[in-house]
């Protein structure tokens, strides 16, 4: 059962990207391998009524504005207190060319992005976006 993490609770959760691509084409998915680390006295997980999952959100790498502020899910494994692990997630990229910041977050669902928290917990990368070379992307 996962409740309402409070701000203290949050506080205590870390998100690092250990692996993405530097660069990647537009309108792409790419694998980025997460590490979640679990310093709260429960397990952490994707189990209701409030759900923790992984998810990620590109922006502007010179403006911080965003290009896409939403996307999709990643379900957590449960994550037992005083463990971190390694997940890999698929992250679909911009379909223009450009430099962009992925950031990686935690999000509660039905409550909020823990990346608007201070400190934020999510990570981010800068990658280089490319132009799809001739045909559409997968």
């Amino acid at each position: 059962r996962m409740e309402a993490l409070s701000d203290d609770e949050c506080s205590r959760l870390r998100v690092r990207i250990r692996d993405a691509p530097a660069t990647a084409a537009g309108g792409a998915h790419v694998r980025v391998d997460v590490e979640v680390r679990n310093q709260l006295a429960v397990s952490l997980g994707t189990f209701p009524p409030y759900p923790v999952d992984l998810s990620y959100r590109w922006l502007d790498a010179s403006t911080g504005e965003p290009v896409i502020a939403e996307g999709t899910r990643t379900p957590l494994p449960a994550i037992a207190p005083g463990e971190s692990v390694v997940h890999s997630m698929k992250v679909s990229t911009p379909p223009r060319a450009g430099s962009y910041r992925l950031r990686i977050a935690l999000v509660q669902e039905g409550l909020r992005w823990l990346d608007y928290l201070d400190p934020p917990v999510g990570d981010d990368v800068i990658v280089s976006v490319a132009t799809p070379s001739g045909s559409r992307p997968a």
